[in-house]
């Protein structure tokens, strides 16, 4: 029902946040590893959501990019975890992590997750072992898309750097690039053509 939602940051509490959306506040529960990256009350705040209709209640779950999502959305198809277990296990672990203790048959990472025994996590891997190649793709993608433009200038220098250039040369280079976009591999290219002129 609803893709996302976008809105003023209201009020925070343990892992529920409410986001005021034009005088409407809309309750959302969160994994606790989104309340810690979270801005300050009143700042703008943009959820992915995943709305859940049972007899007794209707829930909105809220992650903070759609890879998070996606995981939340695998891991409640698996038989016996529901949206709380789903929630435990992206509060306790990274969505990479879940995805290669998955691929590769990690019980041990799995069951770091409160709520989550040997039995459940093996139940997760079963399930869900076959359907993980793509997203782990995706979502290693999504990341180094989302590499703050600092993060990329550093990787940029370090890339560089191993290439033999000097500290001086590299950060000379990568300040040459000035507010260019594109991807890492792109940046490279552009800050070695500034060390050739």
């Amino acid at each position: 029902m609803f893709a996302y939602i976008n809105g003023i940051l209201d009020s925070i509490e343990e892992n529920e946040v409410v986001i005021d959306v034009h005088g409407i506040g809309y309750l959302v529960t969160v994994p606790s590893s989104v309340v810690d990256s979270l801005p300050a009350r009143g700042e703008n705040l943009k959820l992915y959501t995943y709305f859940v209709v049972r007899e007794d209640a209707q829930e909105i779950y809220g992650f903070i990019d759609i890879y998070q999502k996606r995981m939340f959305q695998k891991l409640i198809t698996v038989s016996g975890i529901g949206p709380k277990v789903g929630l435990s296990i992206l509060s306790s672990i990274d969505t990479i992590d879940i995805s290669t203790s998955i691929v590769s048959g990690d019980i041990d990472t799995l069951t770091r997750a409160p709520g989550v025994g040997r039995k459940t996590a093996q139940r997760i891997i079963f399930e869900l072992k076959d359907k993980m190649g793509d997203f782990q793709i995706e979502a290693n993608l999504g990341r180094v898309e989302a590499i703050p433009k600092d993060g990329q200038l550093d990787e940029v220098i370090e890339a560089l750097l191993s290439l033999g250039y000097s500290k001086s040369e590299a950060n000379s280079a990568a300040a040459g690039i000035g507010d260019a976009e594109g991807s890492v591999s792109d940046l490279i290219k552009m800050a070695l053509k500034n060390l050739d002129r």
